[in-house]
């Protein structure tokens, strides 16, 4: 009698349903993983991008004023300066979040010469802006001294993160 050696057809199928069972589950935590980075990662460029901002209009000196620009339902924002004097205002550098990141609401004060920003830029846009005290532009919804926000969303995961500027000492947070 010969002695038979090797696998089955039935372990073999076992052993391949196995190992796609575990490498779909696999997949589905590390795209999961990927997106919460994601969301995470445009919630840290906001805020890195923000202080940058902050800093570079204490430096400089008036009348320009920094700030950024957001479009609720949006990927992409911008970075913009306003000239007090000359009033006018451009955008000078854009920016968009990775992997389906977008803003979902925005709460943010609107100066008087925001109008401005707003034919030039998009109509629908909300600024936040530096001042060279070391002041920002207030949230609508909070009292004074509480701060605005601006909230990204991944739609994918349904999850949201916040980043907040306190108006009277333009601190930048989560």
């Amino acid at each position: 009698m010969r002695r038979q050696e090797g696998f089955t057809l039935i372990e073999l199928l076992v052993v391949i349903s196995l190992a796609v069972v575990m490498l779909t589950l696999s997949a589905s935590a590390v795209r999961h993983f990927w997106l919460v980075r994601s969301l995470e990662g445009g919630r840290d460029e906001v805020i890195s991008q923000l202080r940058e901002l902050q800093q570079r209009v204490v430096a400089e000196t008036n009348p320009l004023v920094y700030g950024a620009r957001f479009r609720v339902g949006s990927g992409e924002w911008g970075l913009v300066r306003y000239n007090i004097q000359t009033g006018v205002c451009t955008q000078f550098e854009t920016r968009s979040f990775e992997t389906g990141v977008i803003v979902s609401a925005v709460d943010l004060a609107e100066p008087s010469w925001i109008a401005t920003c707003r034919s030039a830029l998009g109509a629908t846009d909300e600024f936040v802006f530096f001042f060279a005290r070391g002041s920002a532009t207030e949230g609508l919804l909070t009292p004074p001294g509480t701060p605005s926000a601006i909230e990204l969303r991944q739609p994918v995961l349904d999850r949201t993160q916040r980043v907040a500027v306190t108006g009277i000492t333009g601190r930048v947070s989560l």
